[in-house]
């Protein structure tokens, strides 16, 4: 509820070709499919200078959070090029916002 009232930041979120679940459904937010063989599991997040990854294990989630802007750019560059190459969902689809 309080991340949907928050207007200065965006959110750009790759999940698997096919997956309709949209979860963070904020106007700030917009998804795209990557390719099944470019999808991973494992996701990250970048904010700032930061790099989150996320583990899920069956009875454990462990963050690695990393503050260091050289590794968080390489990030995003890997990102903006994933994001570039992946498609944007029908906007047919529940949850999708047009």
């Amino acid at each position: 509820e309080r991340m949907g009232k928050l207007t200065n930041f965006q959110q750009k979120i790759i999940i698997q070709e096919g997956d309709t679940d949209f979860a963070a459904n904020y106007s700030s937010t917009e998804y795209r499919w990557a390719a099944s063989n470019e999808f991973s599991p494992t996701p990250f997040y970048l904010y700032g200078s930061k790099l989150a990854m996320v583990i899920f294990e069956d009875d454990n989630v462990s963050v690695l959070i990393i503050d260091e802007p050289k590794i968080t750019e390489s990030y995003r560059t890997i990102f903006n090029s994933a994001w570039a190459r992946a498609k944007t969902p029908p906007l047919n689809i529940k949850g999708v916002q047009a």
